[in-house]
């Protein structure tokens, strides 16, 4: 239900989608930037040759800038995918509030399209695994109980609609399938 909310909400600046378009690619622009900004944080120096490789990458994948001009969901999905990478990288893994964050984030994403349920699991599965000294168990729990969190309200909607309690949609995957 994510991205029908995201585009009623725009509904209320404006009824043109041309301000859904302009989002997008703003959305885009920022998601290009984010990459940039994790690429200054793994190199020591301003690495021109690196970006400029992601750049020719992209050529490659040119249905993103296609999708800029469509009401679909997913360069909004680029662009907090690359967020929620970003913020992982960025954010104090000392601080509750980071969890929190990327919880909710998670839950965002989740709710405009549920390929991401099962990562914070894994997330949570991997950490344990590999930073077994330095895991916090109570942090990344806050993570996973605030991404459980931000699925209830729709598994609601659900039950009060169809009868059935489901966090994701009821007529499966097949509706996305056969978009393209």
């Amino acid at each position: 239900p994510g991205y029908p909310i995201f585009i009623y909400l725009f509904s209320f600046i404006s009824d043109s989608m041309k301000l859904i378009k302009l989002t997008n690619f703003i959305a885009f622009a920022t998601a290009i930037y984010l990459v940039f900004r994790i690429i200054d944080l793994y190199t020591k120096q301003p690495s021109y040759t690196i970006k400029n490789i992601f750049l020719f990458l992209m050529i490659f994948n040119s249905h993103l800038l296609i999708y800029i001009d469509f009401i679909f969901p997913e360069v909004i999905m680029f662009f907090l995918i690359t967020l929620l990478v970003y913020l992982n990288i960025r954010l104090s893994k000392q601080k509750i509030s980071t969890y929190i964050i990327l919880g909710l984030l998670y839950g965002v994403i989740f709710q405009i399209r549920p390929v991401i349920l099962f990562f914070p699991f894994i997330k949570f599965g991997i950490e344990l695994f590999l930073q077994k000294k330095n895991f916090s168990v109570i942090k990344n729990l806050t993570l996973v109980i605030v991404f459980i969190a931000t699925m209830l309200p729709y598994g609601y909607w659900n039950y009060k609609n169809n009868g059935v309690f489901n966090i994701t949609s009821l007529e499966g995957g097949g509706g996305v399938m056969h978009l393209s």
